[in-house]
C-alpha cells in the first residue's frame, strides 16, 4: 500500500474538499455541531511515515490518491447494511 500525502497546502485543500466535504465521516465538523473526522486530524499531526499516519488516504490501483474510508453524505452507513445482513441470517432475527 501506498500512502498518500498532499505535496503542498494547495493540493490538500482539494483533496480534503474533494472526499471529506462530500462524507459522512466529517459532516458534523462542517456543520459546527462536532469534531472533525479522526482521519483528517491525523494527517495534520503525523508523517506519512509515522505508524500513526492514517491508513486510509492512499494511491488506488490507478494512482489517483483516495480517502477509503469515504462514505457519500445520504449514503447507507455501511455498518447498518452489515446489520441488516446479519439479522437476515442469525437466528430469531437477533
Amino acid at each position: 500500500m501506498n500512502l498518500y500525502r498532499p505535496s503542498n497546502g494547495i493540493e490538500g485543500i482539494e483533496f480534503i474538499e474533494h472526499w471529506c466535504g462530500r462524507c459522512k465521516h466529517d459532516e458534523a465538523f462542517r456543520n459546527d455541531d462536532g469534531d472533525s473526522c479522526p482521519i483528517v486530524a491525523a494527517t495534520f499531526c503525523y508523517e506519512v511515515s509515522d505508524p500513526g499516519y492514517p491508513q486510509e488516504w492512499q494511491y488506488n490501483d490507478s494512482g489517483i490518491p483516495v480517502c477509503t474510508a469515504f462514505e457519500e453524505i445520504g449514503s447507507p452507513d455501511k455498518r447498518d447494511e452489515n446489520a441488516a445482513i446479519r439479522d437476515l441470517f442469525s437466528e430469531n432475527g437477533k
